[in-house]
């Protein structure tokens, strides 16, 4: 059998790439690559994308993409939903009627970040528009009558490449160049490391673990810290 990431070019899709220790054979889709099976969640060929699953035996896939950026999301609103909300429902109409387990990708932003020390049975309030998008997308998964998938709800994640664009990278590349970086003190947060992430993801689709979990490092410190 086989496993198939969407969305290869992003940012966990490109770690996992070169990081991924699982044995299974793995394909990746992408929007912009031409290497890879060209998915674009606001108009793929559902009968072409089943027919490449079946053909290749995939029995996992790992739903990342999306547009992930909080603020790409309310500067495009009608975009960002086209993809984020109706693309992927239809990704995921499909995945059931195919009956294959799958991980989606879901994010911190569906908790408005007011009462803190959430967990997996908090109630979710989003505040953020993106957070609004994701919470949809898990509401409307837990809708169907279908157990086997789980969904991780992401906490900052932060990887070790220079030009990756993440927490210490970032804060690194930034004090290079001698920039002053207003940074808040009141706002706690649990980030986490890709190399943890990948590990989860592999272990998951390994033994196929269903369920909603909220995924994040070990300890929380505010930005300042």
């Amino acid at each position: 059998m086989a496993i198939l990431i969407i969305g290869k070019t992003g940012f966990i899709g490109s770690y996992y790439y070169k990081y991924s220790q699982i044995k299974e054979k793995k394909f990746f889709t992408s929007s912009k690559n031409k290497k890879y099976y060209n998915l674009n969640l606001i108009k793929f060929n559902k009968n072409k994308l089943s027919n490449f699953i079946k053909e290749k035996k995939i029995n996992k896939v790992v739903v990342l993409s999306s547009i992930s950026k909080p603020e790409d999301c309310f500067r495009n609103k009608k975009n960002s939903y086209a993809i984020n909300v109706k693309g992927t429902k239809n990704l995921i109409n499909l995945l059931i009627k195919l009956g294959v387990y799958f991980i989606f990708f879901s994010t911190e932003y569906i908790f408005d970040g007011i009462k803190g020390n959430y967990t997996e049975k908090s109630k979710a309030i989003p505040s953020l528009y993106y957070g609004k998008q994701k919470l949809i997308i898990e509401d409307y998964i837990k809708l169907k009558s279908y157990k086997n998938f789980a969904i991780f709800r992401l906490s900052k994640t932060y990887g070790f490449k220079i030009n990756d664009g993440t927490l210490f990278t970032n804060i690194l590349k930034n004090q290079k160049k001698r920039r002053i970086l207003k940074v808040a003190d009141d706002q706690l947060f649990a980030p986490v490391f890709i190399k943890d992430v990948i590990k989860i993801i592999d272990l998951f689709l390994e033994k196929k673990i269903t369920g909603t979990y909220n995924i994040s490092g070990d300890y929380y410190k505010s930005r300042f810290q």
